[in-house]
């Protein structure tokens, strides 16, 4: 697979992740928002089916960031193959202006795996981590947005998007 035709495989990706993550905020905000907080029932089974969905697609957002859109993006620049670790392919990008803060990645890899392997369990804890959760997804997708304006501008993705 050509560069460009990864990199479009990447953007159709992560648009359809983008637009699963986007429902969960519209759709289930209220919801959301009161996981964890005084008088919330935590068997509530439309806030358990809201915050299971939500945290499933945000890790689907955060992976497909961090594992399709960037690495793509690097290589279809020719700056190298394969793409280098996580660490210094965000630290790139925000020196190219595409991340506003590389250290905000690994808080969201922080994040994501909290909300995957330690769900909290106590009320609090579990309230925050949603919260958290919540800002970074919509982090996520202006990153998102400001990455596929500089792809069109460039013509990277060998396609008029």
């Amino acid at each position: 697979m050509t560069g460009e035709r990864r990199l479009a495989s990447a953007i159709e990706t992560i648009e359809g992740a983008a637009l699963r993550i986007r429902s969960s905020l519209k759709s289930d905000r209220d919801l959301l928002e009161t996981v964890g907080q005084d008088g919330a029932d935590p068997h509530d089974e439309d806030r358990m089916r809201a915050t299971d969905a939500f945290v499933q697609r945000y890790q689907q957002f955060y992976e497909h960031f961090v594992r399709r859109l960037y690495p793509a993006l690097y290589r279809v620049q020719q700056i190298g193959e394969p793409a280098p670790l996580l660490i210094d392919l965000i630290a790139h990008f925000e020196q190219v202006g595409l991340v506003e803060d590389a250290a905000q990645w690994v808080n969201r890899a922080e994040l994501r795996n909290r909300l995957i392997h330690e769900y909290p369990l106590e009320k609090r804890e579990r309230a925050e981590t949603i919260q958290n959760a919540l800002r970074e997804a919509e982090a996520m997708l202006t990153e998102m947005d400001r990455a596929l304006d500089y792809v069109a501008k460039r013509n990277l993705s060998g396609a008029d998007r």
